[in-house]
């Protein structure tokens, strides 16, 4: 798992670009998983173009009750 700090290094970059790449042609949704808790990284998530033409797949490990 990577931390929210590895997450914004390392891949945001990327996924946000391949969002938008995927957004300016026919395809109309985007799957993202959220494997293992992901809490302390939502913050860069919402970040990945996911709002309009998201669709989240959460990992059991996630407590819906608090949120993350």
């Amino acid at each position: 798992m990577l931390s929210p700090k590895m997450l914004e290094e390392f891949i945001l970059t990327y996924i946000k670009k391949a969002n938008e790449e995927l957004l300016e042609t026919s395809y109309k949704h985007i799957c993202c998983h959220l494997c293992g808790e992901q809490k302390a990284s939502l913050v860069h998530r919402a970040k990945m173009l996911l709002v309009a033409a998201g669709i989240i797949n959460i990992g059991h490990e996630v407590e819906l009750k608090t949120g993350g």
